[in-house]
């Protein structure tokens, strides 16, 4: 029996253009692939994120492994780094300047590739990184951008004090063995800690196998953003009947090949399961939010994308902070936020025909990752 391959690094898109020895890994991974066309698209992917730096993948880099911060910045050349707008700057100078003193050594160097990046072009890569995920289906996604919003639906405000016992109140309902029997059939309901944290963000979902731990974590952010009934069902039906059930089925499956960092496939299968999963009208308002974003895919302009982004954040109710996450999202991970959608999107067409567990159980003898255009 061949050994099972796993790229368990979630981001490594984002570090292979200074990150060579992660770079060569993905390449070695990619290389272990006997099927051809999965091999070649995978190729395909590392080759586009390869050319291009982001400052605060750097930083995450950098955090994570503190030893090796000569080395990581070793790998950058100028004409890779991102463009970078003065609001998204900003912020990356005040994390800069945060950081402990063992980066000393290192801020100055940091902040003058953060300068060049304010001053670079904007490069839109949309089209190179996701072209290679979907092919000729990928005119078809785009083709389902909305000009407007979908009425905003009445939501109900959570108690500060009641918010833990309101998250557990949710959970229990989302786990409720229905649910996953209505999306994927039998399998095992996630089990997990649940941690609430006093920060800004919606809630995160770590598998066990990527945050090398003993057990799965579901982490929730308290804030005024998720402070709503119909927010917090959405958010937690992405993370927990999204990613949690996803993990339980690859993990049933252990397919030969996983690639953590599969961006459409992972984050759309969660998208999908908040839009339909949730049982909520916040599912489908989010869901016209984000089909909105899809006007900015092609557009060059970044005075139109920062206005564009911030009227679509305020337009779905959420804070100044939201506007920054997603600005820094957008020019700092490119094609991150468009995975969501365009996974969910493929999914929608895929379901019309068959259901999420055919889809899965299809999948059992293939290697997982950002391959749609072969299924």
């Amino acid at each position: 029996m061949s050994e099972r391959i796993v790229i368990d690094c979630w981001d490594w898109h984002y570090k292979v253009g200074f990150d060579y020895k992660l770079a060569e890994k993905i390449k070695a991974a990619a290389q272990s692939l006997q099927n051809k066309p999965e091999q070649h698209l995978l190729l395909q992917q590392l080759e586009v994120f390869s050319s291009m730096i982001s400052i605060s993948a750097l930083c995450d880099a950098l955090e994570e492994n503190p030893e090796r911060s000569k080395e990581l910045l070793a790998g950058i050349d100028g004409y890779r780094i991102l463009c970078t707008p003065t609001s998204v700057a900003d912020s990356l100078r005040i994390r800069i300047a945060q950081l402990p003193e063992k980066f000393d050594h290192v801020k100055k160097e940091i902040s003058l590739l953060l300068d060049s990046a304010e001053k670079a072009r904007f490069i839109n890569y949309h089209a190179e990184i996701f072209e290679p995920v979907f092919g000729l289906e990928l005119n078809n996604l785009l083709s389902k951008k909305t000009t407007q919003f979908l009425p905003r639906p009445k939501d109900e405000s959570i108690a500060q004090e009641n918010f833990v016992e309101t998250v557990n109140l949710v959970l229990k309902n989302l786990l409720n063995s229905c649910y996953i029997d209505k999306i994927l059939g039998e399998v095992s309901i996630p089990k997990f800690d649940l941690l609430v944290k006093e920060e800004f963000g919606f809630a995160e979902y770590w598998p066990a196998e990527i945050s090398k731990s003993k057990k799965n974590s579901l982490i929730i952010f308290h804030n005024p953003d998720n402070r709503l009934i119909g927010t917090l069902q959405t958010t937690l039906a992405h993370e927990v009947l999204g990613h949690g059930t996803f993990y339980e089925v690859e993990m049933a499956t252990a397919p030969s090949f996983f690639d953590h960092g599969a961006m459409c496939l992972i984050e759309g299968w969660a998208t999908w399961c908040e839009w339909h999963a949730s049982d909520t009208p916040q599912g489908m308002f989010y869901r016209s939010g984000r089909l909105h974003g899809l006007n900015r895919f092609y557009e060059k302009d970044v005075t139109k994308i920062c206005a564009g982004i911030s009227e679509d954040v305020t337009n779905l109710g959420y804070s100044w902070s939201a506007i920054n996450s997603a600005m820094l999202y957008f020019f700092q991970y490119p094609g991150f936020s468009f995975s969501y959608t365009l996974g969910a999107l493929w999914m929608e067409e895929k379901f019309r025909a068959t259901n999420p567990e055919s889809f899965f159980n299809s999948l059992k003898k293939r290697p997982w990752g950002d391959f749609f255009l072969l299924w």
